[in-house]
């Protein structure tokens, strides 16, 4: 009998992050993609230049860092502010 190979779908998003006036990038991603993993991209990290205090807005909401990602996503990149001790 045959093996048969097992077809596996991979499905591309493409997302769009924002910070500040000028930064903007877009990048593919695969589907099921969190909020954390995109933040930890070192790419979109460098090319943006914001450090580790940030939280993401979609649509007017803070997304929490084991949100999905969809398809066609604007993200806004914010500082979220200092807390004090």
């Amino acid at each position: 009998m045959a093996k048969q190979k097992q077809q596996i779908d991979i499905y591309m998003y493409t997302v769009t992050v924002k910070q500040g006036v000028s930064g903007t990038i877009t990048r593919e991603v695969v589907e099921g993609t969190t909020v954390g993993q995109l933040i930890a991209d070192s790419y979109i990290k460098a090319h943006l230049g914001y450090g580790e205090n940030v939280s993401i807005v979609c649509n007017g909401e803070t997304l929490e860092d084991s949100d999905t990602i969809n398809d066609g996503d604007v993200l806004l990149i914010e500082k979220q502010a200092a807390a004090k001790a």
